[in-house]
């Protein structure tokens, strides 16, 4: 069975303008600049592996600033890389809401519906997301995978070489290409992959 990458979507450094809403937010200073901190040790964490203390700093983080959009992102990447896709949706959703044209959450909204098999969904909420921040390489290799689960293996191909174009080396996509090549191969009795996807 084909395995799936759920990409996790984290910013290490936060400006407070990349907080919608912060600054109508009425708190004192230092709640925010906790909130802040809870959130970058959620993402050293998340960057470790350690995703359940991850959501427990986020968690933390949200309870102080509950419209910070980048934190809840993160949360629902987490959630994801829990196995909570249901409550990992509703983060994102949420998100959504308070930010809507936030590439970084659509990406991850995509690769959630990509694990859960909506496929076609995943494509739509991934070229949102596409369109808003065109060199997002995570963004490309989602996209590849959805149009592998799709059987789209050209396509897959198309979006996995855009994905190497922005970075040469990444590893996702080259497999997602060795993987549409596979499967062209095989569905085309054994001629060679890169004419069969000619035809």
């Amino acid at each position: 069975m084909r395995r799936y990458t759920l990409t996790l979507f984290i910013c290490i450094s936060l400006l407070t303008l990349l907080i919608p809403g912060l600054s109508a937010v009425d708190m004192p200073e230092g709640d925010n600049f906790k909130a802040i901190a809870l959130y970058n040790e959620a993402s050293d964490y998340a960057y470790a592996g350690d995703f359940e203390a991850a959501l427990e700093k986020v968690n933390e983080a949200l309870a102080i600033i509950p419209n910070f959009t980048v934190a809840l992102i993160t949360k629902g990447a987490v959630l994801s890389e829990l196995g909570q896709y249901g409550e990992a949706l509703q983060v994102l959703q949420a998100a959504q809401e308070l930010s809507p044209e936030d590439p970084y959450m659509l990406a991850n909204a995509a690769s959630v519906y990509l694990f859960l098999g909506e496929y076609e969904y995943a494509l739509a909420v991934i070229d949102k997301a596409l369109s808003y921040a065109p060199d997002m390489v995570e963004a490309w290799i989602t996209k590849g995978t959805a149009h592998g689960a799709l059987g789209e293996y050209e396509e897959e191909i198309a979006a996995s070489e855009e994905a190497l174009r922005l970075d040469p080396d990444n590893k996702l996509a080259i497999s997602n290409i060795n993987y549409a090549l596979e499967q062209i191969k095989k569905s085309s009795d054994g001629k060679d992959p890169l004419e069969a996807s000619l035809e």
